[in-house]
């Protein structure tokens, strides 16, 4: 299986060209691919002030896509370290030649 992450403007060939629907519907229900989007996929077609092309790409980038959620690079996962947590511990003992 081939994991992709969409950009919010690749909906849009998929809602406008005949059949890319149920190919890509196909492609995912086979595996295939597997399709990721991200809350500001969501967000980014919400702004669409259409109503009805914003509610067309809304299901179809729901319908074909896995949500995935960001973990912002700051934060650390538990039994882990990241760079931004991790302290260094100096000696005081002075060096012996």
């Amino acid at each position: 299986m081939r994991c992709f992450v969409l950009d919010s403007n690749a909906i849009e060939p998929i809602a406008d060209n005949p059949g890319a629907y149920e190919a890509t519907r196909a492609a995912i229900d086979t595996g295939k691919i597997k399709l990721l989007i991200t809350h500001v996929n969501i967000d980014e077609l919400a702004a669409i002030p259409d109503l009805g092309r914003r509610s067309l790409l809304l299901l179809l980038l729901c319908d074909l896509g896995t949500l995935v959620q960001l973990v912002p690079q700051s934060s650390s996962t538990p039994g882990s370290t990241s760079a931004a947590s991790t302290t260094t511990k100096r000696s005081t003992t002075p060096a012996t030649p």
